[in-house]
Parts: C-alpha cells; sequence; structure tokens
C-alpha cells in the first residue's frame, strides 16, 4: 500500500513443511554368545517420501554400519546400543537411539576329566571329572554320551554336571561326548576319541 493504492500477491504453498521418516529397526538376535552375528533390519515408515540412506552406528564401539539391513559379527563378549539414522529424497533426516540392543555373552566351554582311562581286561569302571567353564545364569544343562559304557542305573547316556560311575564290559576304543548347552542357545561339544581303551 502506498499513496496511489494497494495491490496484493499470495504466493500458494511458499512455505512447505515436510514430514520426517520414523526410523525403527529389529534384531533377530537379541542375547547370545560370541562370537555372535545379529542381523538388523529396517522397519523405518518413511511418511511423505522414500528412504534413501541408512546410517547405523553401535554405540559400544563406534562401528558403523550402512544398508537397510546390514549384519555384524561380534567377536566378543559386548553390550551396545544402536543409532539409526535414516534419510529420504526430500533430505529430511530423522534419528533413533536405542540403548543395549544387543547383548554378546561369553561361549560356554565343555571340558571333562577321568580318573582312569585304560585297562587291561575289563570290566574297567570310570569316574569323570566335569571341568567346563559356563556362566550359571545362562541356565546350562550338561548331556553326556558313553557309546560302549553303561552309566550306573543303565544306560549310556547322562544328563547332569557330573556323571555316575561308567563301566565298560568289553575290549575296544570308547569315546565320550560332552555337550554343554544354555538358555541363550549357547552349545560347545567335546568329543575324545578313543578316550577309553581296553585290551591287551
Amino acid at each position: 500500500t502506498n499513496a496511489n493504492g494497494s495491490n496484493t500477491v499470495t504466493q500458494s504453498c511458499f512455505i512447505e513443511i515436510l514430514a520426517q521418516p520414523t526410523p525403527d529397526f529389529t534384531v533377530d538376535i537379541p542375547i547370545g554368545c560370541a562370537p555372535l552375528t545379529v542381523n538388523f533390519t529396517d522397519v523405518s515408515i518413511p511418511n511423505a517420501a522414500g528412504i534413501v540412506d541408512w546410517t547405523w552406528t553401535l554405540t559400544s564401539n563406534n562401528i558403523p554400519l550402512t544398508g537397510p539391513n546390514p549384519s555384524f559379527t561380534f567377536p566378543t563378549t559386548d553390550t551396545t546400543g544402536v543409532i539409526l539414522t535414516v534419510t529420504n529424497t526430500n533430505g529430511c533426516q530423522n534419528t533413533i537411539v536405542v540403548p543395549n540392543v544387543v547383548e554378546v555373552q561369553a561361549p560356554s566351554q565343555a571340558d571333562f576329566s577321568v580318573d582312569v582311562n585304560s585297562a587291561c581286561n575289563p570290566p574297567l569302571t570310570v569316574n569323570f571329572t566335569n571341568n567346563s567353564i559356563a556362566n550359571a545364569a545362562q541356565n546350562v544343562q550338561y548331556n553326556w554320551s558313553f557309546p560302549g559304557g553303561t552309566v550306573a542305573g543303565g544306560g549310556n547316556t547322562f544328563t547332569g554336571t557330573t556323571p555316575p560311575p561308567v563301566t565298560y564290559n568289553a575290549d575296544g576304543q570308547y569315546d565320550v561326548t560332552l555337550i554343554v548347552s544354555s538358555s541363550i542357545s549357547c552349545i560347545d561339544t567335546l568329543t575324545l576319541t578313543d578316550l577309553i581303551g581296553i585290551g591287551g
């Protein structure tokens, strides 16, 4: 407006506020034993425009990952959060920070020893000592196998920390296997081949 009159201009949609994408993701294995491979899957909502860039950061060691569905193998024990930044075709970015997404625990280690492992003539009775290393918080289970032997009470298998004496009643070479497993699917297997020997 001035002394000679007025004029008006209206710019339609002159300022546009674009919707941000909403970042989100899932992991296939949130807890397990090292080495542990974890797959990350993007489930972000693009909103106004398609997502064209994904930047991931593992917070425990600042390791970057890229792409919509990356994977990473944790070689040792770790607890990490994840930072995910997504960018859409409009250049809009949004970030999500999720703590303690993945927990990697120490693996179990199966180990055992015997008081005697050879004899010239049967029968031979063997006592086993469980020397395994395991995390008690993982609800560890011990499964023993004594092919060719007989566990006190019958059978050639035993589930438990320490098996009862095992008797071998014939000449031969016998393997023994111990499988240590846990509630988070950590498994370690030890087979000692020809551990028990009976015969001249």
